[in-house]
């Protein structure tokens, strides 16, 4: 198929067995590429483009799978390949007024996702590069010279990079807004040294569990709620008080009638298939 063609069959990929999820699809498409790209450098970019579509598309198809199946970090990190590759793409690709490859969508949700994680704080890692490498041509590049190609544009069917071939590690900061979104700090176990997620994904999952798709829109919007003291009537006055105000529930709100909460309302385009109190459903 030429990159109209393929570009067509990219369309509507919530539709039962999109082709991006074909084992061989990118793979095809690198082939063709490699075949015109001496040749035909304008089909080779339109062959990049769908071959980037096809990436975004299963990568967030398989992020939902993977917090539908609890993998939490596994789709984190997912999320974090679909917004670097929409950033190179949306340079080249002017997305559609009725978004038929569903491009907008997912920009949109990769945000909503990430921000119901809990991750708060990331490693950031420091390093002295001594030695940085053109991805198109090899060339070294210096701060006195380079070889002209541009980061993220497009050669021969390729996507401009630099590449780090030699550095020295110096340290590691501890950030909130990361370059690289997959350095989640977890802790460690002492005894076999292995990563523990003591991370709490409720809020991903009561998402997750009430979409039927990953292309059923949601968002989310922060509010206040109103509880009575019965509804707290288990919760031991030594923990944190439900209105976060940092004190203990027994030094705060403990004796009142009412209290008004934080609360994180969740809003859905469809109602989820399966037993759920009809009374949270807010639909879109």
């Amino acid at each position: 198929m030429n990159s109209i063609d393929l570009l067509k069959s990219l369309e509507n990929p919530e539709l039962n067995n999109p082709i991006c999820l074909s084992p061989n699809f990118e793979k095809d498409i690198d082939k063709q590429i490699d075949d015109i790209a001496q040749t035909n450098d304008d089909e080779a970019k339109q062959l990049w483009i769908c071959k980037t579509i096809a990436g975004i598309q299963k990568n967030f198809i398989s992020a939902f799978q993977n917090i539908k199946t609890e993998d939490y970090y596994e789709g984190w990190c997912l999320f974090e390949r679909c917004e670097i590759d929409l950033k190179f793409l949306l340079r080249h690709f002017t997305i559609e007024e009725n978004d038929l490859h569903r491009i907008n969508f997912i920009n949109a949700m990769v945000v909503r996702w990430q921000k119901l994680y809990p991750y708060k704080f990331f490693g950031s890692p420091e390093f002295l590069v001594k030695k940085v490498t053109c991805g198109i041509c090899g060339e070294r590049i210096t701060p006195r010279s380079n070889c002209g190609h541009l980061i993220g544009e497009i050669y021969a069917g390729k996507c401009c990079f630099e590449l780090v071939e030699e550095l020295e590690f110096l340290g590691l900061g501890i950030v909130e807004k990361p370059v690289q979104k997959y350095s989640v700090l977890f802790s460690t176990d002492p005894i076999t040294n292995e990563n523990i997620d003591h991370y709490d994904y409720s809020t991903v999952k009561f998402v997750a569990d009430r979409l039927n798709s990953a292309f059923h829109e949601w968002d989310s919007y922060a509010t206040t709620r109103v509880i009575s003291a019965t509804e707290l009537v288990n919760l031991p006055l030594e923990k944190p008080c439900p209105c976060v105000s940092g004190k203990n529930y027994g030094a705060c709100c403990a004796g009142k009638s009412n209290l008004t909460i934080p609360h994180l309302q969740i809003c859905l385009s469809q109602p989820p298939k399966g037993n759920f109190p009809e009374n949270e459903l807010f639909l879109l």
